[in-house]
């Protein structure tokens, strides 16, 4: 079942949750920057990992052993998904 953790919200703030669980995520991933995305005991990246992963087919096998249903026949650019104004990257 996939889940999300959203280290600033609210819920992370007491006792600086958030912060601690950034740290140890920074010293497991060698990565500051969020968001990081682990699929099992993958870690794809951020954001633009995620789409490049996505756009290739990798991330397929991964979410269909997690038993994360989705259609494959929609093709379709992730990048697409970013707003017009951050596309021309």
């Amino acid at each position: 079942m996939p889940r999300f953790k959203d280290l600033d919200s609210l819920s992370y703030q007491k006792n600086n949750q958030g912060g601690k669980l950034h740290v140890a995520l920074k010293a497991k991933t060698e990565l500051s920057t969020t968001p990081q995305l682990f699929v099992v005991d993958w870690l794809i990246d951020g954001r633009t990992g995620t789409f490049d992963v996505f756009n290739n087919g990798e991330l397929h096998k991964p979410l269909k052993s997690s038993n994360v249903t989705f259609d494959e026949s929609q093709l379709l650019d992730a990048y697409s998904l970013l707003r017009k104004w951050l596309q021309p990257r």
